[in-house]
């Protein structure tokens, strides 16, 4: 497993998914939480997915439907995502 480097808006997109590290997230619905470009949350998590942070898995999509991504921290992620985030402040 490698460290990605981590921006601030990797480190809030980090800490929403540690609030429920198993559950699987799609990155637009993350990036419109927390109020950054699809294009900007999509290669964030493929740098952490890159990182062995994230593992990804792909829905079946409908007919002429682009097949959606999801995005689930792994076991090493989320200790690695923990203890990473021990470093920033957060103003919320």
């Amino acid at each position: 497993m490698t460290q990605p480097s981590i921006s601030p808006t990797a480190a809030i997109a980090l800490r929403r998914m540690l609030a429920t590290p198993k559950k699987p997230q799609y990155s637009d619905g993350l990036a419109k939480e927390i109020g950054v470009s699809r294009p900007t949350m999509r290669e964030i998590l493929n740098r952490l997915e890159t990182a062995g942070w994230l593992a990804s898995t792909k829905e079946t999509a409908a007919t002429n439907v682009p097949a959606r991504r999801w995005f689930t921290l792994t076991g090493w992620g989320i200790k690695a995502a923990r203890d990473e985030l021990k470093t920033w402040e957060f103003t919320d």
